[in-house]
């Protein structure tokens, strides 16, 4: 099954839920656009149900454009924000949900922006392009450090801001709050700071040791590391075969025609590719700035090899520059060299900056409070009898405050009550020339609205509602009984197809029902649409004419599917080596911390009620993104590959010690380290290499022949029952046309309200 049907599959039960409860108007809008066996679907039934299926979400979308953009200013306290037909939001309404968020948060925000402002132009201090550059370096230095203690992998400026604050560095770096909160706050701590440490007390500082402020030469790269599946050699040392290295070039090569060709982003192949391999580098897979010895500014990063440095030291621009595949003992590799520079001697007059942001940064949090409290102080502020702040000089009136509020945190809010607003719009109810929505800046009619929507989606809408027709009215042909069975049955075919599609790799079953049904999981088995859906998937089973030389002869095309290798089933705690100093080479007291870690933390999971799970989710989970709940990675050959060819190859010496267990299963094995880091390793199951007879598989062959057919089973059978059935189409193009009607004009504004935009096109 293609991800279209399943994306149908989901969609489907929003038409599906008016097909159970659909009553049929007795209204003008009878007129039938279908009858199946004597049974009509109406006009204004299937405009309801196209309505309700994608109506939502289109106005929705509408919304997220245009309510950000409000002008807060122009609206009075009772103007409403926005009106639909199941009620309506006023501006007077979202202050107060707001101000009781945001309130004193936004109030004292804007009081310490202005003290900051005025305190920096007594200063003569100016807030340039420089200043904004070199504070975005300062919060990448710290947001890489945190990350690291807390032994994560990195992440580029840009992505920690969209996942936080919901925009990109570029965005946010143009706001007042940055502006004088983060950049000019921090120039008047370190203009204290200079002027307290003094000439002296840096030079001493620098003098102590000055080749630490070298700048080595370096250069800039992203990388696409796949390293080489090993299997034991004699002497039980890894060893790579002539097979592998053919396989992995192939691999490589085709990755790299496709970045040559512009057919694939550098980003999106790593993802896909080396993720795994790679974890300090960042989406994009930039591993940043590559010291000739290999080492990179990220602690615990990986070190490059020699031919890999051989390689990209060796260029000289112009940059960006794509080398070819570079093959070294560990693997293969695809770099991309963003940039060089020279190293660089250390000189004081050079790195007097540095010196004074490293002597200040242990203490820039307690500097900058202590500025803002001696501005606080000396201004005095005081709340007028409105809610707004006086001080030193200048005044914040509450409507101020209240659209600054808005215009952080109104979009956002106005459109998430929209939302609930649209979701529980009763379409049968809102009368053709009513608006679905409006706001101060633009109406939208349902007339317009909706017959477009006819004119492009409803011939397939009518289609998919003369099918639900067929099936509902079979089931109660046939008395089929749609059980729990049925339900879960279903569940876990759409999963199946669903981990057969390229965007398994992206997300997991459970976040694509999620967005494509607007539910979870556990509310769709409960939903009575679903229901139906399952019915659907039964009725094609139980017509299925599987025979046994048909299933014969797909067990004798998929011989190899159906083997089963030696495997253990594992499941893991991952704990890879990382260096104490950020970009330095590992040592060995790095990989005996990682080891005694893995000591103690096995220690004590052999405690009786010890969970593995719960450690798991504490030390491991972070250091293997594709491991299941409890650290699970599943039914694992001796080769150590994964159904994911993303997920990390669990490593030999692993296998080698989980094949060598001998029960009873559950077993906890002693802990393991290797090249990369150290495993707890918790074995489940094992099993020996073996072939099932065609009586073992028969259940497993009759379903997976019936599902990697099911697409023209599931045509078929529906052909079938069109055939049977005598349906009767109408012409749609005269009755949306006659739905079109006459564009209403849009009325005067009352007096003081905004002026109305005229009628927006979805």
């Amino acid at each position: 099954m293609t991800i279209v049907l399943l994306r149908f599959a989901c969609l489907v039960l929003v038409v599906v839920g008016g097909l159970l409860g659909a009553a049929e108007h007795a209204t003008t809008d009878d007129e039938p656009v279908a009858v199946i066996d004597g049974e009509a679907i109406t006009l204004r039934r299937l405009e309801d149900e196209l309505l309700k299926r994608e109506g939502a979400d289109l106005v929705e979308r509408l919304l997220h454009e245009t309510l950000p953009r409000t002008e807060w200013k122009r609206l009075g306290d009772v103007d409403p924000v926005l009106i639909t037909p199941s009620g309506r939001l006023l501006r007077q309404q979202l202050v107060a949900e707001l101000m009781a968020k945001h309130g004193e948060a936004v109030m004292g925000e804007m009081l310490d922006s202005e003290l900051v402002r005025a305190a920096l132009v007594r200063s003569g201090i100016a807030i340039d392009d420089a200043m904004i550059r070199a504070e975005i370096a300062h919060l990448e230095r710290r947001l890489g450090a945190s990350l690291a203690a807390r032994g994560l992998p990195n992440m580029d400026i840009d992505s920690f801001f969209r996942q936080q604050k919901g925009v990109g560095i570029d965005e946010y770096v143009l706001q007042p709050g940055f502006r004088w909160l983060v950049a000019g706050l921090h120039a008047l701590a370190r203009e204290e700071a200079a002027t307290q440490l003094g000439e002296a007390e840096l030079r001493a500082r620098f003098d102590r040791d000055p080749a630490a402020w070298t700048l080595a030469e370096a250069c800039d790269c992203q990388a696409i590391f796949i390293p080489y599946q090993t299997t034991p050699g004699a002497d039980g040392k890894p060893l790579v075969s002539d097979d592998e290295r053919l396989r992995l070039d192939g691999v490589i090569d085709t990755i790299h025609r496709q970045l040559v060709a512009g057919k694939t982003d550098f980003g999106v192949a790593y993802r896909l590719f080396a993720r795994s391999y790679d974890v300090d580098a960042d989406g994009e897979g930039r591993i940043g700035w590559i010291r000739r010895d290999g080492s990179r500014d990220k602690r615990g990063a990986r070190v490059l090899a020699p031919e890999v440095i051989k390689a990209v030291f060796a260029v000289k621009g112009p940059f960006p520059l794509l080398l070819p595949p570079i093959a070294h003992p560990a693997g293969v590799e695809i770099v991309r060299v963003l940039g060089w520079r020279p190293a660089s001697q250390s000189d004081f007059t050079v790195v007097r900056d540095r010196l004074v942001e490293q002597a200040i940064e242990s203490t820039l949090e307690a500097r900058k409070r202590a500025v803002l409290e001696r501005l606080r102080t000396a201004a005095s502020p005081t709340r007028d009898a409105d809610g707004g702040i006086v001080a030193g000089g200048f005044a914040l009136t509450r409507r101020a405050i209240e659209d600054e509020i808005l215009t952080r945190e109104g979009g956002k809010a106005a459109i998430a009550a929209g939302a609930k607003l649209i979701a529980t719009i009763d379409w049968s109810r809102v009368a053709m020339d009513d608006d679905v929505v409006a706001t101060a800046d633009w109406r939208l009619p349902r007339r317009g609205f909706a017959a477009r929507l006819l004119g492009e989606r409803g011939a397939k809408a009518r289609e998919d509602l003369i099918t639900l027709v067929l099936i509902r009215r079979q089931l109660e042909r046939e008395g089929a009984v749609v059980g729990p069975g049925d339900i879960e049955g279903e569940i876990q075919r759409l999963e199946r197809a669903y981990r057969r599609s390229p965007e398994a790799a992206r997300r997991d079953f459970r976040a694509f029902v999620l967005e494509s049904h607007g539910a979870p999981l556990e509310v769709l088995r409960q939903d009575p649409a679903f229901r139906l859906l399952a019915g659907t998937a039964l009725l094609v089973r139980r017509h299925a004419q599987l025979g046994n030389d048909e299933l014969a002869a797909y067990h004798a095309a998929h011989r190899e599917r159906y083997r089963e290798p030696a495997a253990a089933d594992l499941a893991i705690i991952y704990l890879p080596y990382r260096a104490a100093t950020p970009g330095a080479a590992l040592t060995e007291a790095d990989r005996s911390r990682a080891g005694n870690a893995a000591g103690e933390l096995h220690a004590a999971l052999a405690r009786p009620g010890a969970d593995f799970a719960d450690a798991w989710r504490e030390f491991g989970k972070r250091n293997d993104p594709y491991a299941r709940e409890g650290g699970v990675v599943g039914w694992i050959p001796r080769d150590g590959s994964r159904d994911n060819p993303a997920a990390r190859r669990i490593p030999d010496q692993v296998m080698a010690a989980a094949f060598a267990s001998s029960g009873p299963y559950p077993a906890l094995l002693p802990p393991i380290t290797h090249a990369q880091g150290a495993e707890v390793v918790l074995v489940r199951a094992r099993r020996e290499a073996r072939d099932p007879t065609l009586a073992e598989l028969a259940d497993r062959l009759r379903r997976d022949c019936l599902e990697d057919s099911w697409d023209d089973r599931l045509t078929a059978y529906i052909d079938t029952l069109r055939r049977a059935a005598v349906i009767d189409y109408r012409e749609l193009g005269p009755m949306i046309a006659a739905r079109r009607g006459p564009v209403p004009v849009t009325p005067e504004p009352a007096p003081q309200a905004p002026a109305a935009a005229g009628v927006p096109t979805p």
